[in-house]
């Protein structure tokens, strides 16, 4: 080996693994050089109350979600509108402890879940946009390296995943039930840039942007297996994105996994509740066609388990929730996840404000260490 090339392996280490003189290179993909959160986690809020609850309950309740399980707003019985905002503040632990300055740009604002929901006689009908996953960073490091003294490293991520859809639902007894139809749009954005020093020693820029859609749907049902007692299940599917460069060139692939959620909720309409949930998501595979042509990245399939409590007083007109939810090693290399979240409830006359704060860490088989603070904040106008 070079000692050019002893000395970009020392320097880049996970950033970038370099081959031998006359081997081929490495499978690396442009996610591995950014150092960055994707694939992204396997959760995420996009209402306050999934916000508070960690997951937990989202195959029965409708305040975590109108667009997980189609089934669950079939018992609403009015018109209601619905918009949720969340802020962001990704901590970047691993960068912050390896290197010898670090910053980013975080916190940031996103889009959580937006929608309308209708009655038309027995059927009940929901229009809608969720974001999935949003998560972007700008981040400026140094790393000091024995013999050649600090580099310096910028980063610039944007991974996306959104659903927009109509759903159907009705009521017959004891059983709900529910039907969406929805687009999906992916879109990934990844610059890696090396200072001149450092790609004077063997650090390769490279760059993507890359935008994808694909057509899914989603089917769900709940059962009131007894006065205290609702279960519910939902099974969401998409084909898989072809990825286009900014010039419309097909160029890679991004995987959107098929999920299955199985949820119960215990407790009368007021009162305490408990809440359970149980989700498996498969496994991702990406292939972001970046200019280095760095091959697949993958994320194996995995489970993930949640509990949660909502108390709603009989009399007053807040409700507090909260939870805690967990994803074990799935294999491969693949991060553990724990997440946990709080959040109040006020009815303002006709309109529902929600209020969370939740937060998710990863831990990686390498002890790797990062998390992200979640603040949401929605409401739910009744019409």
């Amino acid at each position: 080996m070079s000692r050019k090339s002893i000395v970009a392996a020392a320097i880049l280490g996970p950033l970038c693994l370099l081959a031998l003189p006359g081997a081929a290179p490495a499978a690396q993909d442009l996610v591995t050089l950014t150092s960055s959160f994707f694939p992204d986690r396997p959760w995420g809020p996009i209402s306050a109350a999934d916000g508070a609850l960690a997951g937990a309950g989202r195959a029965t309740d409708p305040g975590s979600s109108w667009s997980l399980n189609p089934a669950t707003m079939a018992k609403a019985g009015m018109w209601r509108v619905r918009a949720t905002a969340l802020a962001v503040d990704p901590q970047r632990n691993d960068l912050r402890a390896s290197t010898l300055d670090y910053s980013d740009t975080s916190p940031f604002v996103s889009l959580g879940e937006t929608g309308i929901h209708a009655t038309r006689g027995q059927l009940q009908f929901a229009l809608y946009l969720a974001q999935d996953s949003y998560q972007q960073s700008k981040e400026q490091y140094i790393k000091d390296e024995p013999g050649f003294g600090p580099l310096s490293f910028e980063t610039q991520t944007e991974t996306h995943r959104a659903r927009y859809g109509l759903s159907a639902g009705a009521t017959r007894g004891a059983w709900s039930g529910g039907l969406a139809i929805e687009g999906n749009h992916v879109s990934e954005r990844f610059e890696f840039q090396p200072s001149q020093d450092a790609q004077n020693l063997g650090a390769v820029p490279g760059k993507a942007n890359l935008k994808g859609n694909a057509v899914g749907g989603a089917a769900g049902v709940s059962w009131q297996a007894s006065p205290l007692v609702l279960v519910g299940a939902d099974a969401h599917f998409a084909g898989t994105p072809r990825l286009k460069d900014e010039s419309g060139n097909d160029v890679g692939s991004d995987e959107i996994p098929a999920s299955f959620d199985l949820g119960a909720t215990v407790g009368k309409e007021t009162g305490g509740h408990l809440l359970v949930g149980a989700s498996h998501q498969g496994a991702r595979d990406v292939e972001l066609g970046d200019s280095l042509g760095r091959g697949t990245d993958h994320d194996p399939a995995r489970w993930n388990f949640a509990a949660g409590y909502h108390y709603k007083p009989a009399e007053a007109k807040w409700d507090f929730r909260a939870g805690f939810g967990w994803s074990p090693f799935p294999g491969e290399g693949a991060p553990r996840y724990s997440r946990m979240g709080a959040g109040l409830g006020y009815d303002f006359d006709g309109v529902l404000v929600h209020l969370a704060y939740s937060r998710d860490a990863r831990h990686s088989s390498d002890d790797t260490n990062t998390s992200r603070n979640w603040f949401t904040l929605g409401f739910d106008l009744k019409l």
